[in-house]
């Protein structure tokens, strides 16, 4: 049996003029006394900001936008009378924001009653549909209230000592205009970042006609090394093109001094364990063109670094090892020319710099990047003095040595 247009009326006065959830019949609850807000305003502050990323078709499984409530994730809504209606006849999901089927037709909620706390309503509970038995028992659910109220004259058989049950879909993505986040597309913008939610995407600044890109006052930062022409430079790239080196990604470790086999055999370096894919400095074999950059395997043969694997990426090469007990926190120079071949002609390894790799030895202090002489134990201590004609030792000892056959 169709729902009589009395309840249709009532239903239509109260939302449209009262903007309230109807819980009852006009005779039981006129519209001033309804309390649960169910307003048609699109207010800014309840606005779907994410609706546009709710799918035609509900989900599998809940999504950053969809949450989804049904038996497979056992969350199944139990929901609880309206306590100011007529017994059993709203019952309240205590949740906003479900999604309707003017989103998709897979959206619309589906009504189970069974025991209180049951597990698993969907299987262990009789649905009811929208249109009722027959009996002018139907129900309408209101999404936006998360309330479902029996809107027809009689309430469904079997209802009196049992709980309503909704299966369902909310949203739960950002609410609201004013952003604290913001996706446009496959960009997401949080505070002052922002970024892209395709793997690997681009962000792409284009001007129109002649435009430019202006930063005013401000520096660009945290830049990667250049590969390409039309590359951005970092300050620590055109530094090491003024001093003429060709600057590399840095090596984990490097080799000790000493020949070593260019594959797995080969399982750690100057005190360090190697890891498969770890970018090492060879710098000591015995045939010299073995040296270079390598990624190290610990399954089989090592490969030469894509960034060193051809003769006019050798000459000028710069990169700095960040462990090892002998050489960690040093750098390196390939001083080998242009004109050669990999493999073929020899590759030398000179070190460049070494920050805070000095050991000061005996009578010799170092303080940050100044190197200079101070006393010597007491057994080498001495005192000497100089003036125009004369040289006197205090105490201590003086070696004297020849140079080439000359005396002193």
């Amino acid at each position: 049996m169709a729902i009589n247009d009395t309840q249709k009326i009532d239903f239509l006065f109260k939302k449209l003029g009262y903007g309230v959830t109807k819980t009852d019949v006009g005779s039981v609850k006129n519209a001033t006394n309804e309390s649960i807000a169910s307003p048609l305003l699109n207010r800014g502050d309840t606005i779907w900001t994410d609706a546009g990323q709710i799918p035609t078709v509900r989900p599998g499984a809940s999504t950053a936008y969809v949450e989804l409530y049904d038996d497979i994730g056992n969350s199944t809504i139990e929901c609880s009378p309206d306590l100011t209606a007529t017994p059993n006849r709203t019952w309240k999901t205590d949740l906003t924001d479900w999604i309707p089927a003017e989103f998709g037709s897979t959206y619309l909620v589906k009504v189970y009653i069974d025991n209180a706390s049951a597990a698993a309503p969907q299987t262990t509970g009789t649905q009811l549909l929208p249109a009722g038995s027959g009996n002018n028992d139907e129900w309408f659910f209101d999404y936006q209230s998360g309330v479902l109220n029996f809107i027809g004259d009689n309430l469904p058989a079997g209802i009196n000592g049992k709980i309503v049950y909704i299966v369902g879909a909310r949203y739960v993505g950002l609410i609201g205009s004013n952003f604290e986040e913001l996706r446009l597309g496959n960009f997401l913008i949080q505070g002052n970042t922002t970024s892209t939610t395709n793997l690997n995407g681009d962000i792409i600044l284009d001007p129109n006609g002649t435009g430019s890109v202006s930063v005013v006052n401000s520096r660009i930062t945290d830049l990667d090394t250049p590969i390409d022409p039309t590359d951005a430079a970092t300050k620590a790239y055109v530094d090491s093109i003024a001093l003429g080196l060709d600057v590399k990604l840095s090596v984990r470790t490097s080799t000790n001094g000493t020949n070593i086999a260019l594959d797995n055999t080969t399982t750690s370096l100057d005190s360090i364990t190697i890891a498969d894919g770890d970018r090492v400095l060879v710098k000591d074999q015995t045939t010299l063109a073995e040296n270079g950059i390598y990624v190290a395997s610990t399954t089989g043969p090592w490969v030469r670094s894509t960034d060193m694997d051809s003769w006019n990426n050798v000459p000028g090469a710069f990169t700095f090892i960040e462990e090892g007990t002998n050489f960690s926190d040093t750098g390196w120079v390939c001083t080998s020319d242009q004109g050669g071949t990999i493999d073929v002609t020899d590759i030398i390894w000179t070190q460049f710099s070494g920050v805070g790799t000095y050991v000061a030895g005996e009578g010799i202090d170092i303080t940050g990047n100044i190197i200079s002489g101070e006393d010597a134990s007491n057994a080498n201590k001495g005192i000497a003095s100089f003036d125009a004609t004369n040289f006197t030792l205090t105490t201590g000892n003086v070696e004297i040595n020849t140079v080439d056959g000359g005396a002193y």
